[in-house]
């Protein structure tokens, strides 16, 4: 989607929930400058999750919470 956050704010929607392959930095950002809470799904792998937390999401929807709480704890 092409600015995300103008569709969540026209639909008066909280929070955006993209898979992880559309969550870029340019996008995370839009998302923080704009109110519009980012949650992107599906991050499993440990080196993923660092990465996208790394980029300011509010949160991340996970198969595996028991290891992205190891990572985001370390």
């Amino acid at each position: 989607l092409f600015e995300p956050w103008e569709y969540a704010k026209r639909l008066d929607a909280y929070a955006i929930h993209p898979s992880i392959y559309n969550v870029v930095p340019e996008i995370v950002n839009g998302c923080i400058i704009n109110g519009v809470a980012i949650n992107p799904f599906t991050v499993d792998e440990p080196e993923t999750i660092k990465k996208v937390a790394s980029l300011g999401v509010n949160g991340i929807i996970t198969n595996v919470p028991d290891v992205a709480l190891k990572v985001l704890n370390k």
